[in-house]
């Protein structure tokens, strides 16, 4: 599949989602995705000036099919941030085809963990950050301190329990991530440390 990706990504696009593998980036989110172990890959490209992870990286897809009648769907993706010069802020910022719009009818929430280093045996990956302020048929932007290290983003349906979870599947949105240098005054999201308290673990 890689093969073809590269040399014929249209094709490689249009092949049922069973061929598709899910560790390979091609632009378009894959499902199954709801659990780290599943999660898309979403690897940040150099920058303009050659800079490791300088770059912005984009990927497109669905909120589909519920998990069960009270979970909305979850599309998790796999995020690495190298060793940088300084300290780096990622930014991310999830839309719908147009600009600055949602998806009509949709909300999500998204939030970020990091994964634990290899030698811990703990399964937990600790809540890095996670924001819900757009509401429905809004975009939703999420910035958040981070360290070198592997970082699970996932997009949440949301949903009162009068509703249910919400199903898009023909809806598509755009999912941009990118890392930057902290500006002076900027509002981040909450960076606690991995042990600052049990709460902020989100087990999968």
């Amino acid at each position: 599949y890689g093969l073809l990706a590269a040399r014929a990504p249209r094709v490689a696009a249009a092949l049922p989602a069973a061929p598709r593998p899910a560790t390979v980036f091609d632009g378009e989110e894959h499902e199954p995705n709801d659990v780290p172990s599943q999660a898309n890959p979403l690897p940040l490209p150099p920058g303009p000036d050659g800079r490791p992870a300088g770059g912005l990286a984009e990927i497109r897809g669905h909120v589909g099919a519920k998990i069960n009648d009270t979970t909305g769907d979850v599309d998790i993706f796999r995020v690495e941030v190298p060793a940088t010069e300084g300290p780096r802020v990622l930014v991310a910022e999830w839309r719908g085809e147009r600009p600055g719009e949602g998806i009509r009818g949709l909300d999500v929430a998204l939030t970020l963990n990091r994964e634990r280093a290899a030698a811990d045996a703990r399964t937990t990956a600790p809540l890095v950050a996670s924001v819900h302020r757009g509401g429905p048929g809004k975009p939703e932007r999420l910035v958040a301190a981070v360290e070198p290290g592997v970082y699970y983003l996932a997009v949440r349906e949301h949903h009162s329990d009068a509703t249910g979870p919400v199903e898009k599947p023909t809806d598509w949105y755009v999912l941009g991530v990118r890392l930057v240098e902290p500006q002076p005054g900027e509002e981040l999201e909450p960076n606690d440390g991995p042990d600052r308290s049990a709460s902020r673990f989100v087990r999968y």
